[in-house]
């Protein structure tokens, strides 16, 4: 069993008890929700370099890592053979590393 830490139950009972919610109703301009993806094309980055060097090669472009809009070009290669071939030894051999783990 976790310890109990006592910062840990004062920020639970902030939130419990309606401060934040009342910090929100104060200064709703202060809490924004937004992404761009921009966490999950890192992720990409780091986690599936093939997949990464795939989408850069078919863009001509890394930009797409800090871009999400140009993610869209890759429609005009949607039904080219040579990019579906790409794309599925990419996953195959993602499919094989997590076997293997």
């Amino acid at each position: 069993m976790l310890g109990l830490d006592s910062n840990r139950l004062s920020w639970i009972s902030i939130i419990e008890e309606g401060a934040v919610k009342d910090f929100y109703e104060l200064c709703p301009q202060k809490f924004q929700c937004k992404t761009n993806g921009v966490t999950q094309r890192r992720w990409i980055v780091v986690s599936n370099p093939s997949l990464c060097a795939l989408i850069s090669k078919w863009l001509g472009t890394e930009a797409w890592i800090r871009d999400v809009d140009l993610l869209t070009g890759l429609r005009a290669y949607a039904a080219d053979p040579d990019l579906q071939q790409e794309w599925m030894m990419v996953l195959s051999r993602l499919h094989i590393c997590t076997l293997n783990q």
